[in-house]
This record gives structure tokens, C-alpha cells and sequence, in this order.
């Protein structure tokens, strides 16, 4: 459970993004096979059934010559920032994680203390049944990502200069009304991770 409560609408909310983690979960057994570019420098080692959203340390991804355990998502698990030369994927830890983003010339990490376990473990999803995960914009500082899963949408808005959260949002549709919100969350600024 999060840190912080809505009250029922959260617990639907948590469900159905819950549910969406375990839809797009699958097992791996080898590590990923490095892409081109940069991607070279990413590598992903993964064993026995995963959990998403859950953290294990059963997934591992080396960045350069950091590595990081608990690593949420499928593969790839990470996005790259657009126009940039880096990326961004988020480990786990309990009912919390860390926001990481890693620039690679130069090399430089941010870390992030997060207050849940989402975006990073929808990263990989695919799509699948209305449920992706995008960067929804990034300038030098900030970093807005996007998670959708079926009738609930949410917007991660993270200082990198900072490093910290500056606001979560949540809004809920009712596909039956025409796909009309019919709830939006914000939580600004966030508990203390």
C-alpha cells in the first residue's frame, strides 16, 4: 500500500493498476541482447518469474559501469528521453523506489526517491490492452512521466535539478460516459519519501 491515502477511489486505483502489472509480467531466463548506440552500454540480466511492480532482485540492469538491482518493468526496462542521450527506469524497494535517470556523455546518474512503485513497473507493457507508459515531456529539469492502464491515467512530474517529486496526478474515466473523467487526484508536493 502506498504512504499516502485517497480513500476508496486509491484503492481502485492501486487495484487497477495492480492488475495491468500482472497482465503484462513474463518470465525470463537469459539477459537481454544489447540494441545499438548507447543501448550497448545497457545491459539486463533477469531469472525465474518476475514482478513488476514488486522489485526482486531477480532483475538487474548494468549501465555503463553502475549497476542497478531490483529493476521494475519488462524489457527493456527503461525509456529513452527524447532528443537526449539518456534514459530513464525506476528500481524498487518495499512499497517505495527510486527514480533513476542516466545520462551517458557525460555520465551522469539521478536518483530520486519515489513514493511508488509506478511508472517504472509499467515500463515494457507494450500497449497491451490500454496500458503503456510514456515520457510525457522533459526539459533540462523536468521530467513528466505518463502511465496508462485501462480507465486510469497517471502523471509523474519529477525535478531532476532537485531531485525530487513535485506532484502526482491521477484521473480516472468512465469509458461507458464517453471516456469522461469522472476523478482527478493531485498530490502536491508529495510525503517525504
Amino acid at each position: 500500500m502506498c504512504r499516502y491515502s485517497f480513500g476508496l477511489l486509491s484503492s481502485a486505483v492501486i487495484a487497477a493498476l495492480g492488475l495491468g502489472a500482472s497482465i503484462g509480467c513474463k518470465e525470463k531466463q537469459t539477459p537481454s541482447v544489447p540494441k545499438a548506440n548507447f543501448e550497448r552500454r545497457v545491459r539486463a540480466k533477469t531469472s525465474g518469474a518476475l514482478s513488476c511492480f514488486h522489485g526482486n532482485e531477480r532483475t538487474t540492469l548494468s549501465v555503463d559501469d553502475l549497476e542497478f538491482s531490483q529493476v521494475l518493468g519488462s524489457e527493456p526496462y527503461y525509456l529513452k528521453l527524447p532528443g537526449t542521450n539518456a534514459i530513464f527506469f525506476q528500481t524498487g524497494e518495499s512499497m517505495s523506489g527510486t527514480y533513476h535517470v542516466y545520462f551517458f556523455d557525460p555520465r551522469v546518474h539521478i536518483a530520486v526517491r519515489a513514493n511508488t512503485k509506478i511508472p517504472g513497473g509499467a515500463i515494457g507493457l507494450g500497449g497491451v490492452d490500454n496500458h503503456k507508459v510514456w515520457v510525457q515531456s522533459y526539459s533540462t529539469n523536468l521530467l513528466v512521466i505518463g502511465v496508462r492502464f485501462l480507465e486510469v491515467e497517471g502523471h509523474y512530474h519529477i525535478d531532476l535539478e532537485q531531485r525530487k517529486v513535485l506532484k502526482e496526478e491521477i484521473w480516472v474515466y468512465d469509458q461507458e460516459k464517453g471516456g469522461r473523467i469522472t476523478n482527478h487526484l493531485t498530490h502536491e508536493p508529495p510525503i517525504n519519501y
